[in-house]
């Protein structure tokens, strides 16, 4: 039988004989939402390269669903409430929606229980500030929030969004809230800002799945050629041009307007 290593005394917690052992964290979500301010966090980000909004997927199809979050407003009273505003697009068609994003839940890791004495010594490893770097400490915040998204009622084909909103976040050494989680961090199943769950269209009762992230989800991930990362639209498989993932030569969306969102 292989020995069990704890994993707080892991220096390689990749090997096949790592043991993840729970970090110890404290609930913080009420504490967090009277201090901070979210707002800038939720809402849409202008990319020099793609700014198209966060991407994502409608229904076991994959149709290529887009979504950008306009304005946010946080509640007066209720500090873990924001309401906000933006648009969709599926297939060309942009619909406007209004609604509310609500932190449920904040838990706060505890930055030095990989770290301390009491639990093992890492600095007798030479790479021990690179592990360091990369472990707990970086996603210091985890945090669960519900959404609702409700386009217009009267338009044709139109419906609501609903869901769960996954994110990290960190505490800097002014006490600042960051986003800085990266792209290494998905080989550990970190997807920053992942929003997650149905959309039905009014009078259906029929829910379609929905997932959608500011970086790449696992829906469209496959080896197409580019390694662990690449997109598996990148293969340009006749179903996922028709869903709207088409590519051209360099490898960027043909269907990729600029300011879809802004109403003209």
């Amino acid at each position: 039988m292989a020995p069990q290593v704890d994993a707080r005394c892991d220096p390689f917690p990749n090997s096949p004989f790592h043991v993840e052992v729970p970090a110890p964290f404290t609930i913080v979500t009420k504490e967090l939402c009277k201090r901070y301010d979210l707002a800038d966090f939720f809402k849409g980000k202008l990319d020099a390269d793609d700014s198209v909004g966060d991407f994502g997927i409608l229904d076991s199809t994959k149709q290529r669903l887009q979504v950008f979050i306009s304005s946010v407003k946080r509640d007066t009273a209720e500090k873990r409430m924001y309401y906000v505003a933006g648009a969709t697009r599926v297939r060309k068609v942009v619909r406007s929606f209004n609604g509310y994003i609500r932190v449920d839940t904040a838990k706060m890791y505890d930055r030095d229980y990989w770290f301390s004495k009491d639990t093992c010594e890492f600095s007798s490893y030479k790479d021990f500030a690179e592990f360091k770097r990369h472990q707990f400490d970086e996603r210091n915040i985890e945090c669960s929030a519900s959404f609702v998204f409700r386009e217009d009622s009267l338009g044709q084909d139109n419906g609501i969004f609903k869901g769960m909103l996954h994110f990290y976040l960190s505490l800097d050494s002014n006490l600042r809230l960051v986003d800085n989680v990266e792209f290494y961090e998905g080989a550990i199943g970190v997807r920053n800002f992942t929003y997650e769950g149905s959309y039905t269209k009014y009078g259906t009762g029929k829910a379609h799945y929905i997932k959608w992230s500011i970086y790449a989800i696992d829906e469209l991930m496959g080896g197409c050629g580019g390694g662990a990362y690449s997109w598996l639209p990148l293969c340009n498989e006749p179903d996922m041009v028709k869903a709207g993932w088409e590519t051209n030569d360099d490898l960027k969306l043909v269907d990729n307007p600029k300011l879809w969102w802004v109403r003209r």
